[in-house]
């Protein structure tokens, strides 16, 4: 009990002293404090990177472009294609001005010389008109001829589709002049041979591919051709030709076509009919280094009772180095034999009694390329086989007539070359020859007017505003052709040179000058056939309605 009465009084002892203690913690002693100033937080200053500009260097170095253009010069040694001249058609991208002009002359030879274009439109829509006449009358009796042409065109935009057509006339007067004038007298109109040739084309194709890459062109080429001896002849190609393309690199092409021809004349009982049908499957593939076109050509020809080629359609261009590439080639196809195209390889014709077609294969290869940026060349090599090809030979009576005969087959080994230089200053120099090397023939003895060699050379050049001066020079080596007596002989070769000049005096007014077969040759085309001498031709032309 004692025990428990003193724990009692300790622990009553020690709270008085906390109880103590805690009064005197809780009571803080007065202090002062002193503000001298409101709180502002601060950055400290960064440091600024100081740009000082400056202009680059000037370069005065003109960059050097190097551009694989070939040569644009075409050379054919038998089968070239019928030339007309065509307004030129404007860029679909620019616009199109007005471009109008009319050129007169005269020159020995009495000759009178027109030509005149215009054109109408815009991009969408273009409209254009040409004319020429030409004649002259040479110093052998009946040594005359007269051309005269006239051609409209044009294409109407519609849509996404391009309308486009042409329609022209054309009349070419000739005579067989090419005989013996000591031994025969003939009239005006015994010797007359003129050609009048009415044509019209007619075409829609589109202006830009399609989603899917299809595009189209088909088109109808209308031609009826008659002369002054009863002799008609209607032409008609129908083609149609589609192209699809997959990605950028390949294409695959068709082109359906029937070219149809219907020839009639006094001498014939019954109208001659010579139609070929053809389908051209063609893959084009095409990269920066390789090109190639490969396909087949089936044709069937109906003119001799129904035939049927297969032809090849296959060329290629690989380029080895940047200005150098290498070419080559293997196709086939009928070349038509019409009284039409006859004509114009051989003006002093006669009227043909039937027709018959050539059946063309050529093997070919060669390169092309530039050396420097002035120098662009091609050289190819061909093996060429005709078979059913109709040469040119003189009639046994007076020889101014030209029969044709069938050579049923003729191979040829053919070296073609061009070369083209350009320079600053407007200037351009173009030459092309061809060597014809006649391996065999079967049904002639020769070659009949088949050229074995022939070169060709067009100088261009501007040596100021407004002068224009231009040179042509021309050469081949002479034919065989079969005499009265049905043998063969060789004509002479041909060294022709023309020069020509052409400058304004105002805006819209110009004079040329043309002086042709300079040195004055005398040689013969065709066997019988003198050339016009040395002539000269001038006069005036204006251009208005466009810029110069």
């Amino acid at each position: 009990m004692k025990q428990r009465n003193i724990l009692l009084i300790g622990m009553a002892t020690l709270g008085s002293f906390t109880v103590h203690a805690q009064d005197k913690d809780t009571v803080l002693p007065n202090r002062t404090v002193n503000v001298t100033s409101t709180y502002k937080p601060v950055l400290q200053t960064a440091s600024k990177i100081n740009f000082n500009a400056t202009l680059p260097a000037v370069d005065n170095k003109l960059p050097v472009l190097t551009y694989d253009i070939p040569a644009p010069s075409l050379y054919f040694s038998y089968l070239p294609a019928g030339l007309e001249p065509m307004i030129m058609q404007p860029d679909s991208n620019g616009i199109h001005e007005n471009a109008n002009y009319v050129k007169a002359g005269f020159g020995n030879f009495t000759t009178p010389y027109a030509e005149a274009g215009f054109s109408f439109g815009n991009k969408d829509n273009m409209f254009g008109l040409y004319a020429s006449h030409i004649s002259s009358k040479g110093n052998i009796q009946f040594q005359n001829y007269s051309n005269t042409a006239v051609q409209a065109d044009g294409h109407v935009h519609t849509g996404n589709s391009i309308l486009y057509g042409k329609v022209g006339y054309k009349l070419d007067e000739y005579n067989q002049y090419g005989y013996n004038h000591s031994l025969y007298t003939f009239s005006q109109d015994q010797i007359a041979h003129n050609f009048t040739t009415f044509h019209a084309q007619v075409g829609l194709r589109n202006a830009t591919s399609n989603e899917y890459g299809f595009s189209y062109d088909p088109n109808v080429d209308f031609n009826v051709f008659r002369d002054n001896r009863s002799g008609n002849e209607i032409n008609a190609l129908v083609s149609v030709p589609l192209e699809r393309r997959f990605g950028d690199n390949w294409a695959f092409r068709v082109n359906v076509a029937g070219d149809l021809t219907f020839y009639k004349t006094d001498s014939l009982a019954s109208t001659i009919t010579n139609n070929i049908f053809y389908v051209t499957p063609v893959l084009n593939y095409h990269n920066e280094v390789f090109t190639l076109n490969a396909g087949i050509n089936p044709s069937w020809d109906n003119s001799a009772g129904g035939k049927f080629n297969l032809f090849p359609h296959i060329d290629f261009s690989l380029k080895l180095t940047e200005p150098l590439s290498l070419i080559g080639g293997w196709n086939g196809y009928y070349q038509k034999n019409t009284y039409q195209y006859l004509e114009s390889l051989n003006p002093y014709v006669d009227q043909p009694l039937s027709q018959y077609n050539t059946e063309v294969r050529n093997l070919w290869g060669g390169i092309k390329g530039s050396a420097g940026p002035h120098v662009t060349y091609m050289a190819k090599m061909s093996y060429v086989t005709y078979a059913d090809l109709p040469l040119f030979v003189n009639d046994t009576i007076t020889g101014m007539g030209f029969e044709t005969v069938k050579e049923s087959k003729l191979n040829e080994l053919q070296v073609h070359g061009e070369l083209g230089f350009t320079a600053p200053g407007n200037f351009s120099l173009t030459v092309g020859a061809d060597i014809n090397n006649f391996i065999s023939q079967s049904s002639q003895p020769e070659p009949w007017e088949l050229l074995p060699f022939d070169l060709n050379a067009k100088l261009r050049w501007q040596p100021v505003k407004d002068v224009t001066l231009k040179a042509d020079l021309f050469t081949w080596q002479g034919p065989y052709y079969r005499t009265l007596g049905k043998t063969e002989a060789q004509q002479s070769g041909a060294f022709d040179v023309n020069a020509g000049i052409q400058f304004n005096i105002s805006k819209t007014v110009g004079l040329w000058l043309d002086c042709n077969n300079i040195l004055n040759n005398t040689y013969q085309r065709w066997n019988q056939y003198d050339v016009l001498g040395f002539n000269i031709l001038g006069g005036v032309v204006f251009s208005f309605g466009q810029r110069r």
